[in-house]
Parts: C-alpha cells; structure tokens; sequence
C-alpha cells in the first residue's frame, strides 16, 4: 500500500487555493460562464479545508 506524505498533499492543497485566488482576480462576475468555473473552485477549496479539518478523538 502506497502512503501519501503530508508535504504532497499540502501541495495539492495549496495548488487549489491559487487557482481560486487567480480566478477571483481574472474572472468576470458579470459573465454566467465565470460564475460557473469560481463555483468549481469553491467546491473544490471547501473539499480541501474540510478535509484538513483535525477531527476530534472519540
């Protein structure tokens, strides 16, 4: 079994933070097109930060 390090997938991370950042700064909100792809990228930001989330000891 393949084990993923933690500095990968905080590159990962931190690849799908700049791409919404350089979307909120090149993308037109006036444009429905534009509205569509920041969607994306929110969803796929909130995945990241939820999933970095500790979870609690039960």
């Amino acid at each position: 079994m393949t084990s993923i390090k933690l500095e990968d997938l905080n590159a990962v991370n931190r690849f799908q933070i700049s791409e919404m950042a350089k979307a909120g700064r090149t993308l037109d909100p006036g444009r429905n097109d534009s509205n569509v792809q920041f969607a994306k990228l929110v969803k796929n930001v909130e995945a990241v930060t939820v999933n970095a989330e500790p979870k609690p000891n039960l």
